[in-house]
């Protein structure tokens, strides 16, 4: 009965041990706020919008819409707001679960339809 045990918890822990050496990347949920830049059919990052230079033909959607419309970052800003990040994987599951706060975690909120 102890060997099965002691079998058991070598595992969980080279899983834990292997989780933290494997690479792995999160990216931005596509329920992520964006707004969007009719004109240059681009979209732009809340925190970048001050800076962005955009026009007065803007609406607010999530990533998944700009994506569906083929729109593209506005500028370097917005890139790189919204880049895959790479850590270990243990890391990434806890990003992806929201235990841990990706960059794009830091907006002012999700829209609310």
């Amino acid at each position: 009965m102890k060997k099965i045990i002691f079998g058991i918890l070598g595992l969980l822990i080279a899983v834990v041990i292997a989780s933290l050496i494997i690479p792995g990347e999160v990216t931005p949920p596509k329920d992520t706020r964006v707004i969007l830049e009719y004109t240059e059919k681009t979209y732009i990052a809340p925190s970048c919008f001050e800076q962005s230079g955009a026009s007065n033909n803007i609406g607010e959607e999530d990533l998944a819409a700009a994506e569906e419309k083929e729109y593209s970052p506005h500028d370097s800003c917005t890139e790189k707001y919204f880049e895959k990040e790479e850590s270990s994987l243990l890391v990434a599951f806890f990003k992806k679960l929201g235990i841990l706060s990706a960059e794009w975690d830091e907006q002012e909120g999700k829209i609310m339809n």
